[in-house]
Order: C-alpha cells, then sequence, then structure tokens
C-alpha cells in the first residue's frame, strides 16, 4: 500500500515510514508531500533526478512529482505529511509560478543549523 497516497475522505496523512513501497519503481504522486530523514541513508529519483538522502533532509515533493526509491541503508526512516492536490491548491494559489518551480527545482535541502533542527524535531 502506498503509504503517501491521500485520498476524498483523507485529504491529509503524517506518519513514518522506510518507503519501501517505492523501491525500484517510478510512482507519479497524485498529491504532495513534505519529508524530513530522521535515520538511515537513501539514494532516491524525484522527476528521474538522483538524490542522496541523509539524516536531517527536507524533502518536499509538490503534486505530479515522480518518486522512486533506489537503495535505501536498513535504518533509513522518514517522517511524512501528505497533503491532497486541492489542498496544495488552496495554500499557494497567490504564489508566483517561479516561486513553484523554484521549489520543484530544489526538492531536497539538508539542515545544519541546529536551531532549525531544534524547531523540526
Amino acid at each position: 500500500m502506498n503509504p503517501l497516497l491521500t485520498t476524498k475522505a483523507e485529504i491529509f496523512r503524517s506518519g513514518s515510514d522506510n518507503l519501501v513501497f517505492y523501491h525500484n519503481r517510478l510512482v507519479k504522486l497524485t498529491n504532495g508531500v513534505l519529508l524530513f530523514c530522521s535515520g538511515g541513508e537513501a539514494e532516491i529519483t524525484i522527476d528521474l533526478e538522483k538524490h542522496h538522502i541523509i539524516p536531517n533532509t527536507n524533502i518536499m515533493l509538490l503534486p505530479g512529482s515522480i518518486l522512486s526509491l533506489r537503495s535505501a541503508s536498513p535504518d533509513f526512516r522518514i517522517h511524512y505529511f501528505a497533503y491532497s492536490d486541492e489542498m496544495f491548491k488552496a495554500a499557494c494559489f497567490r504564489l508566483d509560478p517561479p516561486f513553484i518551480h523554484f521549489l520543484k527545482e530544489n526538492a531536497c535541502y539538508t539542515h545544519t543549523e541546529k536551531e532549525a533542527l531544534r524547531s523540526i524535531t
């Protein structure tokens, strides 16, 4: 079962997972997801672009993104918040298209500042 999928009855969901559902398959997301790596390492592709994920990495997947898990350490763990396409449109309707494009092109960010990490965790 796809842990990041939302439905009409469940417009958002959160939890923790190892993304094994996405191992060696390309999945186009109909909804968006915010992810935070809390342990382990992984190699993922987002829209066919490779990313090395380590602890304290944030990942933003916009609706329509294509996700695949290429490899992961046994202790790889992420926390996620998945939200529907409608929720994304309502929250972002005033944002300029260039900003949305920037978010899509810069999907992964690894935090190094302790203050930012304290706020996230």
